[in-house]
Formats: C-alpha cells, structure tokens, sequence
C-alpha cells in the first residue's frame, strides 16, 4: 500500500506567507507609532489651545531638544539592533552588546546632564535671564532636558534589543504604551494647569518610568543580566567603528528633519513655530507608520547578508513600494486637506497651516521613500558609505534652509526642504550602481521613486491652484 503524497505548497501559498510574515513585522514595528499619532493629533489642537501658541511652542522646541540631544548616543540605538540580531543565539556575545551600550549611555547621560544644567546656571550668573516663556525657570528647563535625553536613550536601548530580538509582539506593546499615554498626560496636565513647566516635568517623568520599564522587559526576554560594566573592549572593537558612522547618519538626519524647528525660532518666533509644528505634525502623521513599519528590513537584512540577488531586490522593491504607498497617501488626504484642518485646529489656524502643509507632504513622502535603503545599507555594513551621503545631502539642505529662513521666513524654510528631492534622487541611482552594481542607474532611481516625483512636479501645483488659489 502505498503512502500517499503531501502536496508541495504552491507559488500563491508561499507568496501569501511571505507576505504575511512580512506584513506582521511591518504592522508590529509601526503599531506604536500609529497609535501615538493618532493620539498625538487630539491632543495638539487641546494643548495648543491651553497653553497658548507661545507655550505649545516651547513644548515643541523642548521635544526637539531632546531629540537633537539624543544625538550625543553615539549611534548607539541601531547598533545595538543590528549586534542584538547577529548576537540573539550567542548569550555571552548578547549580555556583551546590552552591557556595554548600557554603560556608554550612562556615562553620556552624566556629560549631558553636567554640560546642560552646568552651562545654563554659568549663562544665567554671568548675563542674567527671566522664565523661558514666561513660566519656566532656565535652569529647571535644562535639568528636565538633561533627564529627558538619558531617559529617551535608555527607552531606544530597550526597545531596539526587543527589536533586535525580532521580538515585536513585545516591542509594539511597549512602544505603544509609551508613545499613546506620553500625550495624553501632558494634555491632562495643560487642561488643568495651563502651565508648560507643569507639562515638562510630566513628561520628563512618565518617559524615565516607561524607560526603565522597558529596559527590564528587554533584559528580561533577552534572559542576561544588566550591569554595568568597565570592560569596553567587546565595544570599542566590534560595535564602535559601525555606532561612530550611524551616529554621523543621525547626526544628519538631524539636519534634515528638526532642525528646521530650530531655524523657525530661532528666525521668526515660538508662536510661528507653534503654526510650522501642526503643518508638520500633520504630515508627518500621514506617514510614520511607514517609516516606523521600516525598521523591520534591517534583523532581515542583517539575516540574509550571503544573498546579494534579494538584498538588490529588496532595495529597489521596498523603495517603490514605499514611495508610491506615500504618494498615494498624499494625494488621497490632499481634497480633504483644508475641511480636516478645521476640524483639527479650526478654520483661523487651518487658513495659516494649509499652504504650509501641502509642499511638507512631499517632503516626507520623499524621506519615507528613503527609509528601506538606509536600513539595508547599515544591515550589509555601509554604515560609513550612508552617513557619507546623509552628510551631503542634508548639509546642503541646512545651508538651503538657514538662508531661505533668514531671507524669506517661513517660505524660505519650506522652499528649501523641497531641495531634498532632487539631491535624494542622484543618491538613489549612485547607490544602485555604486553598491548594488545595477546597469542604466539613473533609470533604475527613476523606476522606484516615480510616485513621489510625479507628486511634487503635477500635483503638488495643481492642488496649490486649486486649494490656495494664488
């Protein structure tokens, strides 16, 4: 009698499970995100409201601070997801990874705290200064970004050795609570107290308590031990020269996506800044679960380092798919754009954020476009070869940015970001040739970021004309 034959799984079967798996990831990674701006988007037009345009811009210019303070990691946010991925099955190489970035960040987080509270109390003897904003003390002020910036980058270690892990059931869940009650309880306490410092400190300790919380899941799943540690070498040999050019791509980054925050303030004024950050906030709203679904191509590429033939095939890909999502976003919410602001922010701030808004949507839709390369690239080691290119590209757009700010104001900020497009594009066809060794590079950039580019050279006009009128 014969045993009877199990039938292989066909093409349609593996290509639904290829794409489940690959749908799961990107949903986990992005789950936190999309939920944060969701909440995050109520919440603006109430905290805008409370505490007024000046407040709500100092609180926006605290979160950038942060961010640019976070910088100081060194890179070590996706060095630890990129060492944790390759490490996950070796436990000594794995407690090494976590011990080690756990101890740097420590010691950074001492600097900046010393530097921050040290260089503002010598700032305050020496010249003298009021409440920032009217409401809080400078010194308080830099106490809770020092606080802030240790807790961010503790928060980044945690959830980046769950990412690592390719745990991310666990990751979504930890992001997520993190990213949707952070709002909600600066909201809370604007509501009540329709003071900004009363906001900072809630903020300063919800994200150290999620930070440490975070911290124990990931040491815990990882099953090591958290100590701190004085031998460096496992870092300084194999993690450092890898952080030090990821530290440069953020460096960068930096440039090109929050310093505008910076130059707007610094140039125009908070209550300016405070119309600029809900044009942003809405588009970048559109967009981040795709930039956070990202995140997921670097343990996969970092997993399939031998098959140069999938990793040229996710670059090329992933970056269509990901530019042609993004655009279709863009021109689905554009119709729309103008009723949905006055139901956000109502019709006297909708009239200012709206010609702002629609040239921002294509921005982001080109740097969405950009994300999946980076982590590929960083995944096969170009770590050097990425922050090469970032710095070039986005110090041009901060020269663009600093000059059209100063000459013509907000315009002239907005003008310039759009410069990022043709600078990204020449980058997208180097790469393919330079890296990926892809013939006809020029027709192969133009091939995956067609979407975007049609965008902002027909639609983007076409909805001005219609939307603005002049």
């Amino acid at each position: 009698m014969s045993t009877p034959t199990v039938p292989l799984p066909s093409a349609f079967a593996n290509v639904a499970a290829k794409a489940r798996k690959i749908g799961k990831a990107f949903a986990s990674n992005a789950a936190g995100t999309v939920l944060g701006q969701l909440v995050q988007l109520v919440a603006i037009p109430l905290q805008l409201h409370h505490l007024g345009a000046a407040q709500f811009g100092l609180l926006v210019l605290f979160n950038s601070l942060v961010a640019a303070g976070s910088l100081t990691d060194g890179g070590i946010g996706p060095t630890v997801l990129r060492f944790v991925a390759r490490a996950h099955h070796l436990p000594r190489a794995l407690e090494h990874v976590v011990a080690s970035s756990f101890t740097v960040i420590l010691m950074i987080s001492v600097a900046v705290a010393a530097l921050a509270v040290g260089g503002t109390w010598a700032w305050v003897e020496w010249h003298g200064t009021g409440p920032v904003a009217g409401t809080v003390d400078p010194l308080l002020l830099s106490a809770l970004l020092a606080a802030a910036v240790a807790s961010s980058m503790i928060s980044w270690l945690g959830l980046n050795t769950l990412r690592g892990l390719r745990h991310y059931g666990v990751f979504a869940m930890c992001e997520s609570i993190q990213r949707v009650v952070l709002p909600l309880v600066c909201t809370g306490i604007a509501i009540v107290t329709h003071d900004v410092g009363a906001v900072l400190i809630a903020l300063c300790a919800w994200t150290a308590v999620s930070a440490v919380v975070t911290l124990a899941i990931a040491v815990r799943r990882a099953r090591i031990r958290l100590h701190v540690t004085t031998n460096l070498r496992y870092f300084r040999r194999h993690m450092f020269a890898f952080s030090r050019w990821v530290w440069a791509q953020s460096i960068f980054s930096y440039a090109g996506t929050q310093a505008d925050r910076l130059i707007v303030a610094g140039a125009m004024s908070l209550s300016a800044l405070g119309i600029y950050a809900v044009a942003l906030s809405a588009a970048n709203a559109l967009s981040a679960a795709l930039t956070a679904g990202a995140a997921f191509l670097m343990p996969e590429a970092a997993s399939r380092l031998s098959d140069r033939a999938w990793l040229a095939k996710a670059f090329m890909r992933y970056t269509l798919l990901f530019s042609a999502v993004s655009a279709g976003i863009v021109v689905a919410f554009t119709p729309v754009a103008h009723l949905a602001l006055d139901l956000w922010v109502g019709a006297p701030v909708a009239v200012q954020v709206l010609p702002i808004l629609l040239p921002l949507l294509w921005t982001i839709s080109n740097a969405v476009a950009s994300t999946p390369s980076g982590h590929i690239l960083n995944a096969m080691g170009h770590s050097k070869y990425v922050a090469v290119t970032a710095a070039g590209a986005n110090t041009f757009v901060l020269a663009a940015m600093l000059a059209g700010g100063t000459l013509y104001g907000l315009w002239g900020v907005v003008g310039a970001k759009l410069c990022a497009m043709p600078i990204g594009f020449a980058i997208r066809a180097y790469t393919a040739r330079r890296i990926f060794g892809l013939p006809h590079p020029v027709l192969v950039a133009l091939k995956m970021v067609w979407p975007t580019l049609l965008g902002a050279l027909v639609i983007l006009p076409l909805s001005w004309q219609l939307l603005i009128g002049h």
